[in-house]
């Protein structure tokens, strides 16, 4: 079923941008607006790379279909894909399933092909919430929590030194994530975006309510790997990180 992404409209005005939709991959790829490289170009790029990574995950679900729907870490073969062991390398690290770091991944692997392919300065995918951001000056990106009384009234600061980076988020109330938690929105944000996919996933999983903000917080900042985390849940909030914050 497919879900309006309507927060895109609040992105990317000094980019050029599109969306691009195959199977369940639903995107939004914004570049650097004084380059001369086409949407039609760009696009057609994305829609290679889109399909050969889907083929890899469709012949691997053939031969290992637990990996789909595992919920813990899983090892697999040296001789798998290149793809598919960095999302179970990043499980071990999390301690989720690997695909918790699916969307992240892709968003991480086709703009990094995009930039390859293109030269672009600046480039930021964004796939169902989960972001891959790599700009040349700073940009502020709102967190979009539901029903939240302060959804979308705070925005991280992502410097250009900060960048590239993966901004990821989960929620137990609303989006098409999976998980076992009651949070309105759990970010966060590190470079490798596959471990910002899986974190969030983790950490949203742990949140019942607002007596957990705590404990949640307290375990990220023990992680060198976490730059931000934020949590909105109960009508309550916590946030820490190297990341600036506006309102």
């Amino acid at each position: 079923m497919y879900e309006p992404r309507w927060y895109r409209r609040n992105m990317g005005e000094r980019f050029t941008s599109f969306t691009y939709r195959f199977r369940e991959t639903d995107i939004w790829i914004a570049f650097d607006i004084f380059s001369k490289t086409s949407i039609d170009e760009v696009r057609s790029f994305v829609d290679s790379k889109c399909r050969v990574l889907w083929k890899a995950f469709e012949d691997y679900f053939l031969i290992a279909p637990e990996f789909e729907h595992a919920i813990v870490p899983l090892n697999v073969p040296l001789t798998s894909p290149e793809f598919i062991r960095k999302l179970s390398d990043c499980s071990f690290i999390t301690g989720v399933g690997p695909m918790a770091g699916i969307a992240g991944a892709f968003a991480e692997e086709i703009a990094i092909a995009c930039k390859n392919e293109f030269g672009f300065k600046e480039i930021i995918i964004e796939n169902g919430g989960d972001n891959y951001i790599d700009v040349s000056s700073d940009i502020h990106v709102q967190l979009f929590a539901g029903d939240h009384p302060l959804s979308n009234k705070i925005k991280l600061i992502i410097e250009a030194q900060d960048s590239p980076i993966g901004l990821c988020a989960s929620s137990g109330k609303f989006g098409h994530s999976k998980s076992f938690g009651k949070a309105d929105l759990v970010s966060v944000a590190c470079k490798n975006t596959i471990l910002a996919d899986q974190y969030a996933t983790a950490f949203a999983n742990k949140i019942i309510n607002s007596a957990d903000i705590n404990s949640v917080l307290k375990e990220a900042s023990s992680i060198p790997d976490i730059v931000h985390i934020a949590v909105f849940v109960d009508e309550k909030f916590g946030i820490q990180g190297k990341l600036k914050v506006s309102s």
